[in-house]
């Protein structure tokens, strides 16, 4: 099970390897951009909301427990309402999930959306690899 931290770590690392900076990220507990990382190529200002697939807090409830359909749905649709308002301001609006059914489904369900406002989707698996939903050009 990814925390959403592992996630973050995961996409920076590729990022990096794609050549982008860092410029801030976020740890879980705390609001603002998970990612913003900056590019020389195509894409030179990408701001990325991330999730995991439990909790990480000890006391709660989902701690250690994959999250259930509706808080993925919850989830998707909040990565894509922050990523699709960072689109607009100019800049390139990117989300972050773990590499699991669930959210791969609910991405799937909103593709058209997302391809329209050139969202890019990270997927990050257990063994911390990192695909896209579409091809990724930086």
């Amino acid at each position: 099970m990814l925390y959403e931290d592992q996630v973050i770590d995961a996409v920076c690392d590729y990022l990096r390897q794609h050549g982008f900076t860092i410029s801030s990220r976020c740890a879980s507990t705390k609001r603002g951009d998970d990612i913003v990382a900056h590019g020389t190529g195509t894409i030179r200002d990408l701001h990325i909301e991330a999730k995991g697939e439990t909790s990480k807090r000890t006391g709660s409830l989902r701690h250690g427990l994959p999250f259930d359909g509706s808080q993925v749905l919850d989830h998707v649709a909040k990565s894509f309402y922050r990523a699709a308002k960072m689109a607009t301001e100019g800049r390139v609006g990117g989300i972050a999930l773990p590499a699991n059914l669930a959210h791969q489904k609910r991405i799937a369900d909103i593709a058209h959306a997302i391809d329209s406002l050139g969202i890019v989707v990270f997927f990050v698996a257990e063994d911390r690899t990192v695909s896209t939903f579409r091809p990724f050009t930086p």
